[in-house]
């Protein structure tokens, strides 16, 4: 007793799923054994059978799950058609083979495909018939070669090394497990083309490197009482004696039929079994147990019982995932396969043809569809794709022509780029400005000409901060210069960045602008003050004061922004300052209030010359 294929198992039903094999101690195969009395599935852990003590009881069933393939090597060497009687008893012998195990065997779950290799010269040797289920293209096969005239001389190895070779290609990759392959040779001759212990070796390496679990071959040798013919040349490539079945002429259609029974024997020694599993966890055992005429057998199974749920388990379920279907692939097990102009509808798993002949959507009478439509159409009562309502066709697809910046109000309209802007369609040609821009002339064409994010002439890192000269008292103001532009904005919000030298706490003070008409294009005329308290101070740059401009304030051209306050109250606060040597210089300027005249703060000592802006930052929007 052998397992034939992996273990199935599902942590979501606590099922197990084991194939096996039977056959007696001499290898031959036992059919119709029974659960109970004969076969026996025992809990390795409790030592009893599962069900024996609550649960669900185990099923076993004949396994058809196995796809079975016979190849027939014909010799049909002159020794053979030339030899009265002879060729017609190996073709009767070969037809009855095919009757037994395909033809009359009322399982189709059975039956088995079937190759013919006929044999004689090596270049006369050729397959005969490829893999098929289909009784009539066999029997047309054999009806050929009842007269096939003759191929010559018997290249026996050559001939067994290609059907083997015929047989291997049908193991599907992963299914090898789950495949039946047998081979049965005729010939009443041995190897005669030439190369014969070369090609002997090769001939018995491929027998032994074919899978035990699976194949077996089988060979009739054909001998007359007085030929000097070693049989045992031949009964080398059954691999096992009791699989040569040596024959005299008058009996090669009876030694057909033994292998034929043989063969269906075989077919109806596999089973299965479903185990719902109370275990859990891994490193898990059962044992199946078979006894029969006296003597028994023990094949032990390992499996991994993580995440097993008792709950809901039905053992006929795990014995046959593909019950009630036909078609598809349920937990790895493959319940069949449709033909070519069929698919296999998972909601039936039956096969089922497509009605999609002038359907490009919409169902396709499979559970599945027929195509699904573009993005913008719909697919109408006929199964054609149409463009929705509000949309119209372009070669693009459907689109809604209100907003598709490619075809604008009609296809091939394609809305142009602007500077700072990405283009869009708004019932016409539109833009969408970049971030920290915007469009404040309304004109489409030049884009998003005015930058309304924070305008900031320092890089972030302040490497001092800046107090006043001894001429500054009571209010002082520093202010540095800002270009907004030719286009007039307005002002949205000004921060100042100051820190204060005994610590944290907070301030009060006042945001100011002036134009730059002043002498020398100094700060001028006043254009707005914002007054603001209480805000956050602390002993570093890090902690701005922000002031939103409420105030309709509109600018253009170049003007100045900073902030003031009184250093006769807070002498402990200094403004930040960026000496970076790689920011631009920000021209700026300090006073008193109580001055007129305003200092060029670069021209001052006091910083060294290092002087290169101050941490002011402004924020504006469109002045419309």
């Amino acid at each position: 007793m052998s397992r034939r294929g992996e273990v199935w198992v599902s942590p979501e039903i606590a099922g197990v799923r084991v194939p096996f094999v039977v056959e007696t101690c001499e290898g031959a195969p036992m059919a119709g054994l029974q659960t109970g009395d004969q076969i026996k599935i025992i809990n390795d852990e409790t030592g009893h059978e599962f069900g024996s003590e609550g649960g669900s009881v185990p099923l076993v069933e004949r396994n058809d799950n196995i796809r079975s393939y016979v190849m027939l090597v014909l010799d049909m060497s002159f020794s053979i058609t030339r030899t009265p009687g002879r060729q017609a008893q190996v073709v009767q012998g070969a037809r009855e083979l095919v009757r037994t195990i395909l033809t009359e065997q009322p399982d189709l779950r059975l039956r088995p495909k079937v190759a013919i290799y006929a044999f004689g010269s090596t270049a006369a040797s050729s397959l005969a018939l490829d893999f098929t289920s289909d009784p009539e293209m066999i029997e047309a096969t054999l009806q050929t070669l009842e007269k096939d005239p003759g191929r010559g001389s018997t290249n026996l190895y050559g001939a067994y090394i290609k059907s083997l070779e015929y047989l291997e290609m049908q193991a599907p990759t992963g299914e090898s497990s789950l495949t039946s392959r047998s081979l049965v040779l005729l010939t009443d001759g041995v190897h005669e083309t030439g190369d014969s212990e070369r090609l002997k070796s090769e001939a018995l390496s491929k027998l032994r490197a074919m899978p035990e679990d699976g194949f077996e071959a089988f060979a009739i040798p054909v001998k007359e009482s007085s030929a000097e013919f070693d049989v045992n040349v031949v009964c080398e490539l059954a691999g096992e004696p009791d699989r040569c079945f040596v024959s005299d002429p008058n009996a090669i259609v009876a030694k057909f039929a033994e292998i034929a029974n043989r063969l269906d024997a075989r077919s109806r020694s596999n089973y299965v079994v479903g185990i719902c599993s109370p275990l859990e966890g891994p490193n898990r055992s059962l044992s199946i147990r078979v006894m029969s005429g006296g003597k028994s057998g023990t094949l032990q199974v390992k499996y991994d019982a993580t995440g097993f749920n008792l709950i809901d388990c039905r053992p006929e379920l795990v014995l046959n995932p593909c019950r009630g279907r036909t078609c598809g692939v349920v937990g790895g097990v493959t319940c069949g396969s449709c033909d070519a102009s069929q698919i296999c509808s998972e909601a039936t798993g039956a096969c089922c043809t497509r009605q999609c002949s002038g359907r490009s959507c919409g169902p396709d009478g499979c559970g599945g569809s027929c195509g699904v439509c573009t993005e913008g159409s719909e697919c109408m009562g006929n199964g054609v794709c149409a463009c929705s309502a509000g949309t119209i066709a372009c070669a693009t697809g459907c689109v809604n022509p209100q907003a598709d910046k490619d075809n604008c109000l009609a296809c091939g309209s394609v809305c142009a780029a602007a500077p700072n802007a990405t283009p869009a369609c708004r019932s016409g040609c539109s833009i969408d400005c970049v971030p920290g821009y915007a469009n404040c002339d309304g004109v489409v064409a030049n884009g998003c000409e005015v930058f309304v994010g924070n305008r900031v002439p320092n890089d972030g890192v302040f490497e001092n901060s800046y107090g006043w000269i001894a001429s500054v008292t009571g209010v002082g103001e520093y202010v540095g210069a800002f270009d907004v532009g030719a286009v007039p904005v307005r002002l949205d919000a000004i921060t100042v960045r100051a820190r204060s030298s005994v610590g944290a706490g907070s301030w009060s003070g006042t945001v100011v602008v002036y134009d730059d008409n002043g002498s020398g294009g100094a700060p001028g005329t006043p254009l707005a003050e914002v007054a603001f308290s209480g805000r956050a101070l602390t002993s570093d740059c890090f902690t701005p004061t922000e002031v939103g401009i409420a105030s309709n304030v509109v600018v253009s051209g170049r003007i100045y922004v900073g902030a003031a306050f009184d250093r006769t109250a807070r002498d402990d606060v200094y403004f930040c300052a960026d000496q970076s040597p790689s920011t631009q210089l920000q021209p700026a300027y300090m006073r008193g209030r109580t001055s007129s005249t305003w200092e060029y703060v670069p021209g001052l000592a006091f910083h060294g010359g290092a002087y290169r802006a101050l941490g002011f930052e402004l924020r504006a929007a469109c002045g419309r």
